[in-house]
């Protein structure tokens, strides 16, 4: 073998003595590296196995989150005309057969965002094939948890929500019909704003997404309050 070719590995063999030749022209010889090459390598195999770790963990975190979430779903019974599934139970088909997807009314009032499925183990890149629970087996068995009906409280919280979204709308409505008035928009602008503090006659400080003028909300009341709009028409 020539041992002046330097796309081959020149260094002798362990047992015979005879030169390695290994083609080295894509990547060193894994049996004779130099320090160096050694050095990046274990490099490479540390940064590797941090990665394995830190992905592992995040699939566990996850994992976590997610049967918590499934926790705080199966909790409630579900409102979907279809199903009506009892708290501890799965969705149901029409035909009552539990069912993997979970309604999006069940989830709404649970007010979990993100789990369409009953599929507790979450996956990251080294696992992505997981097996899911049986339909057949309990969620209370597989969740190691009682499922205690919860529905009621979660009726109130999300009726509650929903008033409250409700009454920002109106609110943004109540403000941009009533800043619709030149000498409304005047008035506002004529004050300082409570939150963002500019002062009068600037513009409050955001871009976009702004009632006509570019007021903040709080800006807007007070300027309602000084013209005397009553309360009531803000709240």
């Amino acid at each position: 073998m020539d041992l002046n070719r330097p796309d081959l590995c020149g260094q002798p063999k362990t047992k015979t003595g005879e030169p390695c030749g290994w083609v080295i022209t894509n990547e060193p010889c894994p049996i004779h590296l130099t320090p160096e090459e050694q050095r990046r390598q274990d490099e490479r195999r540390e940064a590797e196995e941090a990665r394995r770790r830190k992905a592992e963990e995040d699939r566990q975190i996850k994992t976590g989150e997610r049967r918590e979430g499934l926790i705080a779903i199966l909790s409630v019974a579900c409102p979907h005309y279809t199903c009506t599934a009892p708290a501890g139970s799965l969705c149901r088909k029409p035909n009552g057969r539990p069912t993997r997807p979970i309604h999006l009314a069940r989830r709404q009032l649970a007010g979990v965002d993100g789990l369409k499925e009953y599929v507790v183990e979450a996956t990251n890149f080294f696992t992505t094939n997981v097996p899911a629970p049986s339909l057949d087996d309990s969620p209370r068995t597989v969740l190691e948890d009682p499922l205690e009906d919860r529905t009621a409280a979660a009726r109130e919280r999300y009726a509650a929500e929903q008033r409250a979204a409700a009454q920002h709308k109106l609110d943004q409505a109540r403000r941009a019909g009533w800043i619709a008035d030149a000498a409304n928009e005047s008035r506002v602008g004529s004050l300082p704003c409570p939150r963002c503090e500019v002062a009068a006659q600037e513009r409050c400080e955001k871009s976009g997404g702004w009632p006509r003028g570019g007021f903040h909300a709080e800006r807007i009341d007070t300027a309602m309050d000084k013209a005397g709009v009553p309360r009531e028409l803000i709240q």
